[in-house]
């Protein structure tokens, strides 16, 4: 009977530890949070060197590694690293735009995809793709199903999102 008392204890810690890290993550919460000015916080990173790709190619191509180390995402551009072809990136409470430096006639394909440490802590992302910009949001599996994260919350120096676009159009002059 003892035994059976401390494997309850323990469970309902444990039942307890996973429902407030869920809540922590719930879009209604940082939603929420957003209306009371708790997660509003948009943080742009301009993006000095956008070319275009293509010269008198039809497919303009953006590329980046994107970061966040707790001060919002940003592309990263260091002796490893280069964006191509973006003009900025806002971190908002549900999630991340990237603006391109051209306009777009057509979208052909457009793929994000967390590194290896963000796939390792379960999330996974997806976009919404426009002409001149995407919207990314995160997700995570949990005990409790799959659910919106928000970017604001997922805050690590080795853990990136990858980014690759291909569009049609013409090269801006």
């Amino acid at each position: 009977m003892n035994n059976f008392r401390t494997f309850t204890a323990v469970a309902a810690v444990v039942v307890s530890l996973v429902l407030a890290s869920q809540l922590w993550n719930s879009p209604w919460l940082w939603r929420l949070g957003g209306l009371i000015g708790l997660t509003t916080a948009t943080a742009a990173h301009d993006i000095a060197d956008a070319r275009c790709n293509g010269g008198d190619n039809d497919q303009l191509t953006i590329a980046a590694v994107l970061r966040n180390e707790g001060q919002g995402w940003f592309a990263i551009s260091d002796a490893g690293h280069r964006p191509l072809n973006l003009k900025r990136v806002e971190t908002q409470a549900g999630e991340i735009a990237v603006h391109f430096a051209f306009e777009a006639k057509k979208v052909l394909s457009f793929v994000v995809t967390p590194d290896e440490t963000l796939a390792g802590q379960g999330y996974f992302a997806g976009a919404s793709v426009g002409l001149n910009s995407a919207t990314i949001r995160l997700s995570s599996a949990s005990v409790l199903g799959t659910g919106e994260r928000s970017p604001l919350g997922v805050a690590d120096r080795s853990a990136n999102l990858w980014v690759f676009g291909l569009f049609e159009g013409s090269c801006p002059v």
